[in-house]
Parts: C-alpha cells; structure tokens; sequence
C-alpha cells in the first residue's frame, strides 16, 4: 500500500513542479522570515528606509545633511540602529507606531536610494496599509518583509508554471 502513495506522490510532483516549489519555498521562507533578525540582511535597514520614503510620495532621495536619503521619526531610527532583537519581537505589538512621531532625524541610503520604485511594489503597498492602520514599526518591518517574499514565492512559482520546457531542469 505505501508504495501506491509514494507513486501518486511523485507522479503528482512531475507534473506540477510550481505547486512542489510553492510549498517548499513557504516553508523554508517563513522559517527564513522568522529565524532572521530584522535588518540583519544585505541593506535590509537601507531597502527599509526606502520603501518608507516611497510611500510618503517621494519617488527620489531627498538631500540631507551630508548626502542623500530621508528623514525618519526617532522611532524608526532607534529600531534601526539601537534594538536588539529580542526587543524588536517584544515591540511587535506594543512599540512606536510608523506615524508616531515627526521625521526629523536623518537617515542616509544612498546605495539604494537610486532603485527604482517598481521594485517596490509590493512592499510599498505594505507599507501603505502600516501607516494606514498605524501599525508598530515592527510589525510594518515584518509585513513588508513578508509582502517581498511572498511576491517572489508567486513570480517564480508562475515563472516554473508557465515554462514548456525542461520543467525541473530549470
């Protein structure tokens, strides 16, 4: 009898090659945007703080003292630069919300501050629903961290669907 459920399973896998990626790519990412702390990726802090400035309608850095960039709230910038992580889980829900204070402390990223939005798309509409509902800084982190993976998981496991071609060899 096993032998039945191995065969249906693996004749499930070569067919559809997309759903196989979905379900891997969700577990191994979520474990990756759990285990990972925050701004602990490549520019993660920068790709932030851009995504922020974008969705205050500045599609172009803004000169600053010393180069380019933006203005955060004090908020943002002690997360960014002063919380360990343990802190930065415990504010999740009970920390300095994205709009709770006024920007005036500025914040340098001028790596990324040349990308252009569109790579943002779904983090900057992430970040619209944060400020909207006036989330924690926190959590606006988290969900625009999920909004990017989740956008990826889906162009790729499309991208595998749509191939004619090879199938698994891609």
């Amino acid at each position: 009898m096993p032998h039945i459920a191995y065969r249906c399973f693996f004749k499930f896998c070569a067919k559809k090659p997309h759903a196989v990626f979905l379900i891997i790519g969700l577990f191994f990412g979520m474990i990756f945007l759990i285990t990972v702390p925050a701004f602990a990726g490549g520019d993660e802090a920068a790709h932030f703080n851009r995504i922020f400035q974008i969705s205050q309608g500045h599609l172009f850095g803004e000169k600053i003292p010393g180069g380019k960039g933006t203005y955060l709230s004090e908020a943002m910038y002690k997360y960014e630069v002063g919380t360990s992580p343990s802190v930065f889980i415990k504010s999740i829900f009970t920390g300095s919300t994205i709009n709770s204070a006024p920007l005036t402390t500025p914040m340098h990223f001028e790596n990324t501050e040349l990308y252009t939005p569109i790579t943002y798309i779904p983090q900057i509409a992430s970040m619209l629903i944060a400020r909207l509902l006036d989330l924690s800084v926190p959590m606006a982190y988290y969900l625009a961290r999920l909004s990017g993976f989740i956008a990826w998981l889906a162009i790729c496991a499309y991208g595998i669907k749509k191939m004619r071609v090879f199938g698994w060899a891609a």
